[in-house]
């Protein structure tokens, strides 16, 4: 933490157009997320309304597979470049509570 505020460090990185593929791999990731509990709370529902309780035993299990799936895709196409962007954040963020809890001003 200490080398983040003595470097001062920010979100410069974000300023530039990301690849495609690191825009896809986090497009993937976002749909892995809105197919993982959503749905299968939505199979539960759909079990309930239909009377079938098949579709939240099987279906609610399946789809949350399936969003697994798709989540490891995301992080196979997005690759190694999303860390350069998850550690430049996690600085960003380190130096900024550093300066809340001391009371800086941040800039």
């Amino acid at each position: 933490m200490q080398r983040a505020v003595d470097e001062h460090a920010d979100l410069s990185m974000f300023r530039g157009r990301p690849a495609p593929r690191l825009l896809v791999g986090l497009g993937l990731l976002g749909l892995s997320m809105l197919l993982g509990w959503p749905a299968v709370a939505l199979m539960a529902v759909l079990a309930v309304a239909f009377e079938e309780p098949l579709i939240g035993v099987v279906g609610g299990p399946a789809i949350y597979a399936f969003s697994w799936l798709i989540y490891g895709a995301g992080i196979l196409v997005a690759g190694w470049e999303v860390l350069k962007y998850m550690h430049a954040f996690n600085r960003w963020s380190a130096r900024r509570l550093v300066e809340w809890l001391v009371g800086e001003q941040p800039s």
